[in-house]
Protein backbone atom coordinates (compact mmCIF):
# COMPACT_ATOMS: atom_id res chain seq x y z
CA UNK A 1 0.00 0.00 0.00
CA UNK A 2 2.56 2.21 0.67
CA UNK A 3 4.18 2.81 -3.41
CA UNK A 4 0.55 4.20 -3.75
CA UNK A 5 1.08 7.13 -1.64
CA UNK A 6 3.80 7.75 -4.26
CA UNK A 7 1.55 8.06 -7.22
CA UNK A 8 0.68 11.59 -6.69
CA UNK A 9 4.57 12.36 -6.98
CA UNK A 10 4.73 10.86 -10.34
CA UNK A 11 1.62 12.47 -11.36
CA UNK A 12 2.44 16.04 -10.38
CA UNK A 13 6.03 15.70 -11.73
CA UNK A 14 4.88 14.25 -15.15
CA UNK A 15 1.84 16.98 -15.38
CA UNK A 16 4.39 20.28 -14.31
CA UNK A 17 6.44 18.90 -17.15
CA UNK A 18 4.31 19.24 -19.37
CA UNK A 19 1.81 21.90 -18.59
CA UNK A 20 4.78 24.59 -17.95
CA UNK A 21 7.90 23.56 -19.55
CA UNK A 22 8.52 25.92 -22.51
CA UNK A 23 10.84 23.14 -24.18
CA UNK A 24 8.32 20.63 -24.29
CA UNK A 25 5.63 22.75 -24.93
CA UNK A 26 7.88 24.64 -28.09
CA UNK A 27 7.93 20.97 -29.53
CA UNK A 28 4.22 19.76 -29.33
CA UNK A 29 2.94 23.08 -30.55
CA UNK A 30 5.75 23.28 -33.56
CA UNK A 31 4.38 19.80 -34.99
CA UNK A 32 0.84 20.48 -34.09
CA UNK A 33 0.47 17.23 -31.90
CA UNK A 34 -3.49 17.23 -31.01
CA UNK A 35 -3.32 14.31 -28.67
CA UNK A 36 -1.22 16.32 -26.52
CA UNK A 37 -3.82 18.67 -24.93
CA UNK A 38 -6.17 15.39 -24.59
CA UNK A 39 -2.52 13.33 -22.45
CA UNK A 40 -1.93 16.71 -20.60
CA UNK A 41 -5.38 16.81 -19.84
CA UNK A 42 -5.71 13.24 -18.66
CA UNK A 43 -2.57 13.50 -16.60
CA UNK A 44 -3.90 16.65 -14.57
CA UNK A 45 -7.35 14.52 -13.96
CA UNK A 46 -5.92 11.94 -12.58
CA UNK A 47 -3.36 14.02 -10.36
CA UNK A 48 -6.60 15.73 -9.24
CA UNK A 49 -8.50 12.31 -8.40
CA UNK A 50 -5.80 10.86 -6.58
CA UNK A 51 -5.20 13.45 -4.27
CA UNK A 52 -8.79 13.96 -3.66
CA UNK A 53 -8.94 10.41 -2.74
CA UNK A 54 -6.60 10.38 0.14
CA UNK A 55 -9.21 13.03 1.91
CA UNK A 56 -12.40 11.05 1.06
CA UNK A 57 -14.58 9.46 3.22
CA UNK A 58 -15.27 6.13 1.79
CA UNK A 59 -13.19 2.85 2.95
CA UNK A 60 -10.40 3.15 0.12
CA UNK A 61 -7.22 2.08 0.93
CA UNK A 62 -5.76 5.98 0.20
CA UNK A 63 -7.91 7.69 2.60
CA UNK A 64 -6.80 9.07 5.28
CA UNK A 65 -10.06 8.27 7.61
CA UNK A 66 -9.87 4.95 6.90
CA UNK A 67 -6.27 4.77 8.29
CA UNK A 68 -7.00 7.00 11.49
CA UNK A 69 -9.95 4.53 11.91
CA UNK A 70 -7.45 1.23 12.00
CA UNK A 71 -5.28 4.01 14.70
CA UNK A 72 -8.33 3.82 17.17
CA UNK A 73 -8.30 2.45 20.12
CA UNK A 74 -10.34 -0.80 19.11
CA UNK A 75 -8.65 -0.36 15.61
CA UNK A 76 -6.43 -3.20 14.35
CA UNK A 77 -3.14 -0.63 13.81
CA UNK A 78 -1.95 0.55 17.28
CA UNK A 79 -0.48 3.85 17.97
CA UNK A 80 3.57 3.88 19.54
CA UNK A 81 3.58 8.21 19.27
CA UNK A 82 0.26 9.49 20.36
CA UNK A 83 2.04 12.93 19.88
CA UNK A 84 2.83 12.09 16.01
CA UNK A 85 -0.92 10.77 15.75
CA UNK A 86 -2.54 14.21 17.24
CA UNK A 87 -0.41 16.14 15.02
CA UNK A 88 -1.24 14.21 11.85
CA UNK A 89 -5.01 14.61 12.43
CA UNK A 90 -4.37 18.22 12.99
CA UNK A 91 -2.86 18.63 9.39
CA UNK A 92 -5.63 16.70 8.41
CA UNK A 93 -8.67 18.85 9.69
CA UNK A 94 -6.46 22.14 8.89
CA UNK A 95 -6.64 20.86 5.27
CA UNK A 96 -10.26 19.94 5.37
CA UNK A 97 -11.01 23.02 6.75
CA UNK A 98 -9.91 25.23 4.49
CA UNK A 99 -6.31 26.44 5.10
CA UNK A 100 -4.01 27.79 2.66
CA UNK A 101 -6.12 29.01 0.05
CA UNK A 102 -8.91 26.36 0.66
CA UNK A 103 -6.76 23.97 -1.91
CA UNK A 104 -8.67 20.81 -0.96
CA UNK A 105 -11.74 22.17 -1.63
CA UNK A 106 -10.86 23.71 -5.04
CA UNK A 107 -9.80 20.42 -6.12
CA UNK A 108 -12.87 18.64 -4.64
CA UNK A 109 -15.19 21.52 -6.85
CA UNK A 110 -12.96 20.53 -9.89
CA UNK A 111 -13.31 16.71 -9.53
CA UNK A 112 -17.11 16.77 -8.43
CA UNK A 113 -18.28 19.53 -10.98
CA UNK A 114 -16.25 19.46 -13.98
CA UNK A 115 -14.46 15.96 -13.57
CA UNK A 116 -17.57 13.97 -12.41
CA UNK A 117 -20.84 15.63 -14.39
CA UNK A 118 -18.63 17.44 -16.66
CA UNK A 119 -20.32 20.69 -15.28
CA UNK A 120 -18.37 23.26 -17.18
CA UNK A 121 -21.18 26.35 -17.73
CA UNK A 122 -21.81 26.46 -14.27
CA UNK A 123 -18.97 25.30 -11.64
CA UNK A 124 -16.30 27.82 -11.59
CA UNK A 125 -13.00 27.18 -11.99
CA UNK A 126 -11.25 27.83 -8.70
CA UNK A 127 -8.54 24.98 -9.03
CA UNK A 128 -5.12 26.56 -9.52
CA UNK A 129 -1.68 24.70 -10.31
CA UNK A 130 -0.34 25.88 -6.80
CA UNK A 131 -3.68 23.69 -4.86
CA UNK A 132 -2.09 20.28 -6.25
CA UNK A 133 1.03 21.13 -4.59
CA UNK A 134 -0.25 22.45 -1.27
CA UNK A 135 -2.57 19.55 -1.11
CA UNK A 136 0.56 17.38 -2.05
CA UNK A 137 2.27 18.73 0.79
CA UNK A 138 -0.48 18.26 3.24
CA UNK A 139 -0.17 14.83 1.80
CA UNK A 140 3.12 14.27 2.50
CA UNK A 141 3.63 15.57 6.48
CA UNK A 142 0.34 13.49 7.44
CA UNK A 143 1.91 10.34 6.02
CA UNK A 144 5.11 11.24 7.66
CA UNK A 145 3.16 11.79 10.39
CA UNK A 146 1.17 8.56 10.71
CA UNK A 147 4.16 6.31 9.50
CA UNK A 148 5.60 7.71 13.38
CA UNK A 149 2.70 7.51 14.80
CA UNK A 150 2.53 3.75 13.90
CA UNK A 151 5.92 2.37 14.36
CA UNK A 152 6.75 1.95 10.34
CA UNK A 153 9.48 2.54 8.47
CA UNK A 154 9.27 6.49 7.96
CA UNK A 155 8.93 7.35 3.96
CA UNK A 156 11.33 9.17 1.81
CA UNK A 157 9.18 11.29 0.39
CA UNK A 158 11.67 13.98 -0.23
CA UNK A 159 14.21 11.27 -2.92
CA UNK A 160 10.63 10.01 -4.14
CA UNK A 161 10.18 13.68 -5.23
CA UNK A 162 13.62 14.27 -6.66
CA UNK A 163 12.92 10.51 -8.42
CA UNK A 164 9.72 11.59 -10.06
CA UNK A 165 11.02 14.90 -10.94
CA UNK A 166 14.05 13.41 -12.97
CA UNK A 167 11.64 10.46 -14.62
CA UNK A 168 9.03 13.20 -16.09
CA UNK A 169 12.38 15.22 -17.27
CA UNK A 170 13.25 11.85 -18.67
CA UNK A 171 10.31 10.57 -19.93
CA UNK A 172 8.76 13.99 -21.75
CA UNK A 173 12.62 14.75 -23.41
CA UNK A 174 12.48 11.29 -24.90
CA UNK A 175 8.76 11.72 -26.41
CA UNK A 176 9.74 15.21 -28.01
CA UNK A 177 13.17 14.33 -29.15
CA UNK A 178 11.50 12.19 -31.91
CA UNK A 179 8.65 14.15 -32.71
CA UNK A 180 9.18 15.95 -36.21
CA UNK A 181 7.97 19.41 -37.01
CA UNK A 182 5.62 20.09 -39.38
CA UNK A 183 6.71 20.14 -42.94
CA UNK A 184 10.15 18.06 -42.05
Amino acid sequence: MKKKYFAPFALLSLWHRCANSQDILGVVNNAELIGFGLVRESIHKDLTLTLTKLYDKGDDDLAFQRVFRLCMPEGAAPVVDNAAYVEAEKIYAAALNGKDDNALKSLRLLRNKVLAHTDTRSAKQTAIYRHAQIVLDDSIAICERLSVALGTEVLSFSSCKDVWAYEADRFWRALVAEVPEIGE
